[in-house]
């Protein structure tokens, strides 16, 4: 389903569900992301921090993906744009 999404142009309800499910991680990510930061210390967190880091991105990336397919109306063009996505996935 989410590959659908990024690929091609959404429907509305789809847009609004990725947003639905994406963007509150991406705002808990932050927010967990400068709470780490702000406790320091020890390695745990540090592990913490990054996991926050790299969902927060994840999350930026898929709404953007989204959003801007959405706005386009059409396929992604570049091919290696949907190569990279396809790549993604497989990992």
């Amino acid at each position: 389903m989410f590959r659908k999404a990024v690929d091609e142009r959404p429907r509305l309800i789809v847009l609004a569900g990725m947003w639905i499910l994406f963007f509150p991680a991406l705002l808990v990510s932050v927010y967990a992301a400068v709470k780490l930061i702000r406790m320091g210390g020890g390695l745990p967190n540090f592990v913490f921090f990054w996991a926050f880091v790299g969902l927060g991105y994840a999350s930026i990336v898929i709404l953007y993906r989204v959003t801007k397919n959405y706005l386009r109306g059409s396929k992604v063009d570049n091919q290696s744009e949907a190569d990279e996505i396809k790549s993604l996935d497989s990992n």
